[in-house]
């Protein structure tokens, strides 16, 4: 079990999770992402949890909306029905080594309007107005969707907050994590992987490489930051060395998006 996480924005609705998975001792990468876009509510899920136990239940689930929407049922209330039902199927045939509970955020495109996130919890089905985590890294996640993510974000802005959630729950949780996945789902319909492309941004392990970079830093600059022990001025160096070195790592990666573009316009 590794970390997921969903966003609501402003124009649309971010996902994320970590790509570890584990069959006994051997842990290898593949995607927790399970994307229905041809049926018109485009449900999209990330789970936490045994694999094949998922996708099996994430298929039923969707089957279950695709039945409802020619019949005019309530899509969240067919979500809700079936979260049940399978739990009330499953549960009882868990080991101690599998545990057979669906652990899910659902992304669905409701009225042609907007996306809207839920929260599947074994057999409970909950709507998520902010952002919600989920898995072995759900604390800290949750910390930094608290501490990190306006109510008023976009979904560019959250998928570079979603890196970071990432990165803090690989690198200090119990898992490593493998790649991270981050998808943007718009409030017009459409879905994107970020980044989707050079030209607006680096890569998320480029990010990755940053952000620990600049933990050290970034920690002495909070730490001391009531530490009247040190003059106002050791503190500004502080602040400085940080600035400068936040500079220097932008400017890298600016320079780099630059580069690619310019090569090509040449190409």
């Amino acid at each position: 079990m590794t970390t997921a996480a969903g966003l609501r924005c402003v124009d649309g609705v971010v996902l994320c999770t970590a790509t570890e998975m584990s069959a006994g001792y051997s842990k290898f990468s593949r995607s927790k992402f399970g994307v229905y876009d041809k049926l018109n509510c485009r449900p999209a899920f990330i789970y936490t949890g045994d694999r094949d136990f998922s996708f099996m239940a994430m298929q039923q689930i969707a089957k279950d909306i695709a039945r409802a929407i020619p019949e005019n049922i309530d899509i969240v209330e067919a979500i809700q029905n079936k979260a049940s039902e399978i739990y009330q199927r499953y549960f009882h045939l868990s080991t101690e080594n599998r545990i057979l509970e669906l652990q899910a955020i659902v992304a669905v495109h409701l009225n042609q309007k907007e996306n809207r996130l839920f929260l599947i919890r074994g057999p409970t089905v909950s709507p998520i107005d902010h952002a919600e985590c989920i898995g072995m890294g759900s604390s800290l996640g949750t910390y930094v969707l608290q501490t990190m993510l306006s109510r008023t974000a976009t979904v560019w802005e959250a998928a570079h907050v979603a890196a970071y959630l990432l990165f803090l729950t690989k690198t200090h949780g119990a898992c490593r994590g493998r790649e991270s996945q981050i998808m943007i789902f718009t409030n017009q319909g459409g879905s994107r992987i970020f980044p989707d492309g050079p030209l607006q941004s680096v890569s998320i392990n480029e990010m990755e490489v940053d952000f620990s970079a600049l933990q050290f830093g970034l920690g002495k600059v909070l730490t001391n930051l009531v530490n009247f022990k040190l003059e106002n001025n050791e503190y500004g160096d502080i602040l400085k060395g940080f600035a400068e070195q936040m500079e220097a790592l932008r400017t890298k990666q600016a320079r780099q998006i630059q580069d690619y573009i310019q090569m090509e316009i040449e190409r």
